[in-house]
Formats: C-alpha cells, structure tokens, sequence
C-alpha cells in the first residue's frame, strides 16, 4: 500500500472514530494450510456475494473441541466439517464458532467448508467493493482496527502471521473477467452465459494479500527476462486505458532488474497488476492498482514501484503485527526512492530523501503525537508517516551504516532467511547481525526501538603534521531529536578536505555522547563535514553545494541562505541545520534561554576572501514554539567557532515581525549558530554586552500620569509599549534630534508594562520595565 494514494483517505479519517473490535486471536489454536474460495455468484446489481469456502486446517494444541473463525456482516448457511454437516455452529461478534463432534489434536487435518451469502462489508477504503459493474477486495482497513480484512469476504484466520496457499474461483458473466493473484490454472465455460476463473497461489501468504477483481477488464501482456526465468506480466485495465499501459510502464524492466539483482529472484508466478476504483493494494502478485494512475506517463511511476517492491518487503516477507508495519511500508517506501538514485541519478535520491527527512524531523512527533519507536507504532497511525517515511529514512541510514557492499547482500540473506514467514525487528536485528558479522544492537536501539533519531555534531578537529602526511583526529558528539537516549554503536561519516578540494573520507565509530577517530592523509587538511553525501539520516538536515557566482543561494530545508558578495573561485558550503539543542552557555544569564530545539553549523573550503551575509529563519510554529512565546521576547542570534569556544552575540539585522522572519549576519564566519531570546519581562539583551540602563532611562517610574523618557542613542528609530501578556499598547517613532519623549497612557488598566526601544533594524537596544499608578 502507498501512503501518496493513502492521503485523501486519511484526511477523512481523521474526523470519524476508529473502529476497534476486540482482538480475537482464532490463529491461536489453529493454523490453515490452504483455502479454496469459490465465489459462485457476484451480484453487481444488490452487490450481494454468494460463496463457499473449504479451508484445511492443523491444530496449533492438543485436544481442540471448537474450531474459530473470522466472518465480518455475511450470513453462513451452513457449515461442514471433514465432510459431515454442523448444525451447532455459531455466528457472532464476527466470529463462527464450530464445535467438533470429537476433539482433534498435533498433526490432525481437518476440512471445514463454510457456505455464506450477502453484502460484504467495506468501509472508507479497505474491504469488498462495488463499483458499478466492477467489485474488488482491498485487503486492509485503514480506520478498521485490527487492520485485516480478508475476512469482509470470506471465513479465516485474519491476521499477520497465519499463511496458507490459496485457490479462488469465481464465476462471472461471460462479458467479464475475474483477476485473482497467482497463476490463471483453469477457465471453464459453463455453458449457460457465465465462465469461471480458476486461480491459484503456491506460496504462502497472510489473508490479506489474496484478492479478486471482477468487471469488464482488457488484458495487456508483456514478459520480462528474469535471473532465474521468463515471468509473464499481465495489466488487467479498463478497455479504454489500454493503449496508457505501454508509456504508465514504461521502465518496469529496469526496475524489475534493479529489484532482483539487490534483493533476489523475483518469487511469484507473475507480475501482475490489475486496476481498481481505489488503491494501491500489494496483493499477491495481482496489486491493485488505481484507474487514474494509468496516465500514459511517468506520473505515478512511484507508486507502481513501491507496490510491486512488497512482492519482497511485505508478501515474500511481512511484519507480524500491525505495530510492526514499518518492516511492509517503510521498504517499500524506501524503494520508490532508490530506484531513482540508480536510473535517475543520485541527486534526484538526495533531494527527494532530504525533503522526506525535512518533513519528519519537522514536524512528524507533532502530526503523531509524540515519537513513536518504529516497532511498536500505535495502530491507528499503522498507515502513517512513521511507518512509511520515517521507515524508509531508516531503511537508508541502516545502508549507510553498512555500506552497500553488506547492506545488499544481508537484506537478500535475510528475505531468504525468512521467506514467506512473518517477522519483528528483532528478526530482522538478528538476521543482519548473524549474516554481516556486526552487532546490529546499537542501530535498532538507537533508530528502531527508542522514539526520536540520534543527530550528531563535529565538536572539533586537530590536525598534526608527521612527515609527509597529516594526522587528523575527529571528535563528534551525539544529541538526540526527541525523548532523551543515549545510543551506542554509533556510525557517522566524515570527510576530511583540502585548500584544493582534495578529500578523504571515513567514519567515526563509537559508544555513548562522544567518540573520535584518526586518520592520516597526504594532504594539508583544512576542514572537516559530517555526511557530506546526506546517508546517514540522523537529527540533520544537510545540504552542500558548490558556489561559483555572486547572490544569494538557497540551502533548501535547512532554513538558510548565503548572500554571496565576494567571492574570487568556486567554494564549497555545507549548511547543517541541526534539529538538536545547542550546547548550553557557559554560564547562564537571568532572562536569557537559549534554543532547546535546533542550532546551524555552516562551514566552507575555498579561497578566500569569500564574503557572504547568512540568512537565518525563525518561526514561532513549531520550529521555535518552544523558544519564542510572545512579543515581549527578543530575539538573538548567538556564533561560536566549534564546541572549545563560548557562545557569543553577533550583530545582525531583522526582517519580519516578532513571531516569524530572518536574521541576517554580514561578514558571516564557519561554525555554529543558535537562536536564543532575552524575555523583557525580566531582563534587557544589552545585559549579555553593556551595563543595562544606559541608554533608556524613565522617570518619574511609578507614574500615575505621564512618563519621561531619556534616549541615550542616536540609532534609536521606535519606542514600543507592551503589556505584561504580550500585547503592543503604544509605538512612537523617534526621531533622531529626540532625547527625550514623553508618554501619556491613555484607555489602560493601571499595572506593570514594558518599554522597549529598538533600533532601524528592529533590533532591541534597551528596555525597562514600568509600572502605572491609575
């Protein structure tokens, strides 16, 4: 399933009520080997289903007298099991119950068919449709909770992890097709204007990737040149789409081949999709697959690769619990990615991870109330943006960890290691620990099983000269985006650079807050970045660049630009926007707070003199609602060369108003800065340079009429009133001759309120406090 085509369905979502049944759990005590659907009537006009299912099935226990399963709204007229008629069964609370004339035990196989009629049961998006003269399953429930529903249209064992080969037949007008997963085995003309389709899939699957699709459908058939063999490829679509077919599909060969080489032969009877009035859906080699997606273009090429990637990360290999559902939709969302890296190049990766990163670094805690460990996903955001996004930028920091000469081969050991099975996270810990040799422990501790993502930060580097080659020693630090946890096992690269743009990179490798590594390299370094490639899919937002020509330069995602305007050769820039706190101050300062949420590191190689002025953003929502609380908060912004220097203030202009805008810094210098804001209700900012109280003085203060003011600057353009909530009562422009301004109050409560003075930039020059005698 992908999140894209998920969107609008829940948007909807979020105005109704989960539906909650209680977790019957029937997979308990039985397990089913095979299930024969027979749909023998679709009825489109009272959207009515007539069927029989026989299902073989093994006890999980000893001595089992009653038989479970799960059967959502339809009637069940009868029941036999091994056979022989049931009249005792019952039918409730979506569970048939079927007591056995004798009980059965290990290794006892038993036949139960079931005969049911009626509507089946859909909701928003998943379950048994009708669309006109259409009908088609959907094998999950977005707001349906437990999310299964192979049981809307036919008896089961519905959950995860009980998989079983499957046979569904159905019988259709001979005007119509029937579209099932797996291999076409049969198709009967039955003589009287209907024919039935006979399908069979040989590898075993969870119910809710078995499917049908039943209406007037045109085949487009194409076959693709496996490793191992021919696999046919089969589009079932509307009549009128299937001339889009060829261009919607364009690079399925590509991809196809990309797949199998990184991940393994492809392992189902056929590549099939076929179009639907909703979607995508992974079923088993028949997804489901929106009619407004077959364009004739590119348009929707993403999501035609992330459902066809599920034929590895979600049918040949599914999460066992819902919780779990980063292990589906979280590979696969990663693939619709990588595949462009390959046929589009890295860039197009880059920037469309970097945005997806962006995104959730943002505001994902916020969205979903909290960050949330990817294997234990709360499942009413089962189909949400951890699950997808956050477990696709997982999935790419485990291949950073790696490497792509491990990372390909242990995820086709583990797919083989666990093929058609269901697993957790720590399967998948274990199996990469075994098949890479690395204690992968520290990773899912660090990305996987603790809520939040560990960022890290170069603290400094030394260089020695020994000989003809440099030694340099790295030392970073780890922070964390969300609930405090210290990781270990850390893995973060580095590139150490030359005047001249020669490089060298490595990792630093490391357990706890800090670590370093030293390497030596035969050139005379001069600077040092943390994951100049944007692999590793930490805390960070990166993005590098190299500039050749004045003006300004967006950096996008890390809320900075450069106003370039010096500049005497191309030079490299890397802007890091951190979403970690700062280091604290040194010492700290009443009235002053410092960000507790994000900070910048800006660095360049390249000739000097490189001039440029650094554009800041702020935002009270959500990237400073932590910092910023009102009008009566200053805002600073503070620099530091790297983690041995203090913060210190630099000057700067403002643009925008107090809640959101820009601070510019001329003459800007490599290293780190951070936004902090004095709060005028109980200091002035002048504190952190000057003696306070020097250039605005107030008397007389207590004042039950009027208020002097003395203005001891002549940068001084405003005088603003404010209240203690925050509310501007009074502005005054002063003019530059003004030494002193007198303001009456007038229509106030008598009360405490603030002066503040600000200069031509907006910057505040100095406060006081005042209190008026009504």
């Amino acid at each position: 399933m992908n999140s894209r085509s998920l969107l609008s369905v829940l948007i909807a979502v979020l105005f109704f009520s989960f539906h909650v049944t209680g977790q019957v759990t029937p997979g308990d005590s039985i397990h089913a080997i095979k299930y024969v659907i027979d749909l023998e009537e679709v009825d489109m006009d009272t959207k009515e289903i007539t069927a029989n299912t026989t299902i073989t099935l093994l006890p999980l226990v000893n001595n089992l007298d009653i038989i479970q399963l799960q059967l959502m709204d339809l009637t069940v007229d009868s029941v036999f099991v091994n056979q022989l008629k049931v009249t005792s069964f019952t039918h409730a609370d979506e569970i048939i119950n079927i007591p056995l004339q004798a009980p059965i035990s290990l290794g006892d196989t038993t036949d139960v068919l079931v005969y049911y009629h009626g509507q089946p049961f859909h909701e928003s998006w998943g379950g048994f449709h009708f669309d006109g003269s259409y009908a088609f399953n959907l094998g999950v429930g977005i707001s349906w909770i437990p999310h299964n529903l192979g049981q809307s249209w036919f008896p089961c064992i519905d959950d995860f992890t009980d998989r079983a080969v499957y046979e569904v037949k159905a019988t259709v007008p001979d005007d119509k097709m029937a579209i099932g997963g797996g291999e076409l085995l049969q198709l009967i003309d039955n003589g009287n204007g209907t024919h039935t389709f006979r399908w069979y899939i040989n590898n075993p699957i969870p119910t809710y990737l078995v499917s049908v699709a039943i209406g007037d459908y045109a085949l487009v058939n194409d076959l693709y040149n496996g490793i191992e063999r021919e696999i046919p490829i089969t589009y079932y679509v509307l009549p009128g789409d299937t001339l889009q077919v060829p261009g919607t599909f364009e690079r399925m060969h590509e991809v196809l081949a990309l797949f199998e080489t990184k991940f393994g032969a492809y392992d189902w009877h056929r590549i099939g999709y076929v179009s639907t009035d909703k979607g995508a859906m992974e079923h088993a080699a028949n997804i489901a697959y929106p009619h407004f997606a077959i364009t004739g273009n590119d348009s929707y090429e993403y999501l035609y690769v992330h459902e066809l990637f599920h034929m590895w990360f979600g049918d040949k290999v599914t999460c066992d619990k819902a919780e779990e559902m980063w292990i589906n939709e979280g590979w696969a969302s990663f693939s619709q990615y990588y595949y462009t890296e390959v046929l589009d190049g890295i860039n197009t990766y880059k920037t469309a991870m970097r945005n997806m990163h962006a995104g959730l670094l943002y505001d994902c805690h916020l969205s979903e109330g909290g960050y949330i460990p990817l294997n234990n996903i709360p499942q009413n955001l089962t189909y949400g943006r951890s699950a997808y996004d956050r477990g696709a930028t997982v999935v790419q920091a485990l291949r950073a960890y790696l490497g792509d000469a491990v990372f390909f081969p242990a995820c086709k050991d583990f797919l083989e290691d666990f093929a058609f099975t269901s697993v957790s996270s720590y399967d998948m810990e274990a199996s990469f620990s075994q098949n890479t040799g690395v204690d992968m422990s520290g990773f899912f501790n660090n990305y996987v099983y603790h809520g939040g993502t560990p960022g890290y930060t170069l603290d400094s580097f030394n260089v020695v000269q020994t000989g003809g080659n440099w030694e340099v020693s790295v030392y970073v630090k780890q922070r964390r985006h969300g609930p405090a946890f210290m990781g270990d096992g850390n893995i973060i690269g580095f590139t150490v650079k030359a005047q001249d743009w020669n490089q060298y990179s490595g990792t630093v490798q490391f357990d706890g807050e800090t670590g370093h590594a030293t390497v030596s390299v035969p050139f005379e370094p001069v600077e040092v970045f943390l994951d100049m490639g944007e692999r590793y899919m930490d805390a960070t937002v990166d993005n590098f660049m190299v500039i050749d020509e004045l003006g300004t330069h967006s950096f996008p995602k890390t809320y900075f630009e450069a106003d370039v305007s010096s500049l005497t050769d191309s030079i490299v820039v890397q802007a890091t926007h951190n979403y970690t706190p700062p280091d604290t101050l040194a010492a700290p300062i009443p009235g002053f707070r410092l960000s507790d949420y994000r900070h910048w590191t800006v660095k360049w190689v390249g000739p000097e003199p490189f001039i440029a002025t650094g554009k800041f953003a702020y935002h009270i929502s959500r990237l400073d609602n932590t910092l910023i609380s009102g009008p009566t908060d200053s805002i600073v912004i503070l620099y530091r060369k790297d983690a041995g220097m203090p913060w210190t203030p630099v000057d700067f202009t403002q643009d925008g108003t107090w809640a959101h805008g820009n601070l510019w810094v001329e003459n800007m210098q490599a290293g780190d800065y951070a936004m902090g804001v004095w709060d005028l209700t109980t200091s002035t900012e002048e504190s952190f340079m000057n003696e306070p109280g020097k250039i605005l003085r107030v008397f007389p203060n207590p004042s039950s009429g009027k208020f002097t003011f003395s203005i001891g600057s002549k940068d001084a353009t405003s005088l603003e009133i404010y209240s203690y909530t925050g509310q501007m009562i009074d502005s005054i422009v002063v003019e530059n001759q003004h030494e002193s301004l007198v303001w009456v109050p007038k229509g106030i409560p008598g009360g405490n309120y603030i002066a503040v003075l600000r200069n031509r930039s907006g910057k505040i020059i100095d406060s006081k406090k005042i209190l008026f005698n009504k």
